[in-house]
C-alpha cells in the first residue's frame, strides 16, 4: 500500500462514513466502528476503536469477496434511564464496518483478539506469486553458436 498522491477510495470511504455517521446517530440503526489498518512484513492489522461494553461472543468478523466485515453489539455498562442523561456522547448498541482488503490473506490464520475493548484482527497475507524469469527473444540472424 502506498501513501503517495491522492487516493479517491480513501477519500470516498472516508465521505461515507461521515454520511453515515450523521444521518444514522441516534436512529437505532447500527453505527459505524472507526478502524486503523497498517501493514506489516507478515500480513494486515485491523485495530478498532475502543468499543466499551464489549465482549466476545458479541462479535462477528468474516471475510468474503476481499471484503473484511467486523459486526457486533456493545451493551451499556450502566442501569442509568435514557431521560436522566443531560448529554450521552458514548454509543451503545449495534455497529458494522465493511473494509476492502488490499492484498489476498490466508483466513485459516488469520486471528482476532479483544483488549481493553479494541479488537485486533491480524490477518496473514499470502505471499505474492513468483513473476515469471524474462527470457531473451533472438531471431534466426542472433541465434548463439552451436
Amino acid at each position: 500500500m502506498s501513501n503517495k498522491g491522492f487516493d479517491f477510495n480513501n477519500m470516498r470511504q472516508s465521505i461515507n462514513r461521515v454520511l453515515e455517521d450523521t444521518f444514522s446517530f441516534g436512529s437505532g440503526k447500527s453505527f459505524h466502528v472507526a478502524v486503523d489498518i497498517y501493514e506489516t512484513d507478515e500480513g494486515i492489522v485491523v485495530l478498532t476503536s475502543p468499543l466499551l461494553g464489549l465482549i466476545p461472543e458479541k462479535i462477528d468478523v468474516s471475510i468474503h469477496d476481499g471484503h473484511l466485515t467486523i459486526a457486533g453489539e456493545t451493551e451499556a455498562t450502566n442501569s442509568i434511564p435514557d431521560e436522566a442523561y443531560i448529554q450521552r456522547e458514548r454509543r451503545f448498541g449495534r455497529f458494522s464496518r465493511k473494509v476492502e482488503l488490499p492484498y489476498k490473506v490466508r483466513t485459516e490464520e488469520a486471528a482476532a483478539e479483544l483488549k481493553n475493548g479494541v479488537l485486533k484482527i491480524t490477518l496473514p497475507k499470502i505471499a505474492a506469486e513468483k513473476q515469471p524469469e524474462v527470457i531473451k527473444v533472438v531471431s534466426e540472424d542472433e541465434s548463439p553458436a552451436e
